[in-house]
């Protein structure tokens, strides 16, 4: 009989139980893919509802005032003085994307917190 091999009664064979992670590693990457499922499914519901309603217009609206940056502020400002439309475009574009998305995953994470607790 060989005892340097796992055999049919011990725990190496059998896997982690059903619905556990024996690796908490685990565990990290699925609440962190969570997160990420989550966000996306809110701010395309977010982008969806600022088409539709201006209450999801204005918080988007709110979030750009409070947390623009004198920087970003800078590059529109030279983008109008060069007379680049697309340049001021592609900034107030990413500006309205930044704001979506840091909405979406403060809502996640509050889905998350809500729903886990």
């Amino acid at each position: 009989m060989r005892y340097d091999k796992p055999a049919w009664s011990d725990p190496v064979i059998w896997g982690p139980p059903p619905r556990q992670s024996a690796d908490p590693k685990n565990e990290e990457a699925q609440s962190e893919e969570r997160l990420k499922r989550l966000t996306r499914i809110n701010a395309t519901h977010l982008r969806n509802a600022i088409s539709r309603n201006d209450e999801a217009a204005l918080e988007v609206a709110s979030h750009i005032g409070r947390y623009i940056s004198d920087i970003m502020i800078v590059d529109i400002i030279r983008a109008s003085i060069r007379g680049d439309r697309y340049g001021m475009h592609e900034l107030v574009r990413k500006m309205t994307e930044e704001s979506i998305g840091f909405i979406a995953e403060q809502k996640a994470q509050d889905q998350i917190e809500r729903y886990s607790a």
